[in-house]
């Protein structure tokens, strides 16, 4: 997790922060920062997270991570990505009072996931073998004001697709 903490910068209250990993995800390895905003795009917030209990990671991580908004829908995007696409978890908001982002990357068994139920009932005869795998969740969420989505949408999957290329050239293909 130490390579990986160079793609999330910025200042936090670290113990704080521990504390509240801790609670949402149980013994977990984590990083955190804040990506600063440019233009009409504000701040987001990213954190890297794994875990070898996979459901607290991918069962509605935004419930925890992203306080005070009410998701209305989920999906699983595609996003071009070198040779060909990448599974990226959206999740979106109505509010009323501005623009909520949120996406997030699974990584199981080293490869970026659509269907983290689907990955694990697949690699459950490889474990029997080899132990549990971990999973990763690379995650990135803010908020701005009305007509900020598009910019914060555009930095946030900058972000993700730099950190897996990054999580990748360290952790395997």
């Amino acid at each position: 997790m130490a390579e990986l903490s160079v793609l999330c910068t910025g200042s936090f209250d670290a113990e704080a922060q521990g504390r509240r990993m801790k609670n949402l995800f149980g013994d977990v390895q984590w990083c955190a920062g804040t990506l600063s905003g440019s233009g009409d795009s504000p701040s987001l917030n990213c954190w890297i997270v794994r875990s070898y209990d996979a459901k607290k990671l991918y069962h509605l991580p935004e419930i925890g991570l992203v306080r005070g908004a009410a998701p209305s829908r989920r999906a699983t995007e595609e996003i071009p990505w070198e040779n060909g696409s990448v599974p990226v978890h959206r999740v979106y908001y109505h509010e009323s009072d501005g623009d909520v982002y949120v996406a997030y990357i699974l990584i199981y068994n080293s490869k970026p996931i659509g269907n983290p139920y689907i990955a694990q009932i697949l690699s459950f005869p490889k474990q029997l073998v080899t132990g549990v795998a971990p999973m990763n969740l690379l995650f990135v969420s803010g908020r701005g004001p009305r007509g900020s989505l598009a910019g914060m949408q555009e930095r946030g999957n900058r972000w993700l697709l730099e950190s897996l290329r990054y999580y990748r050239s360290r952790c395997g293909d």
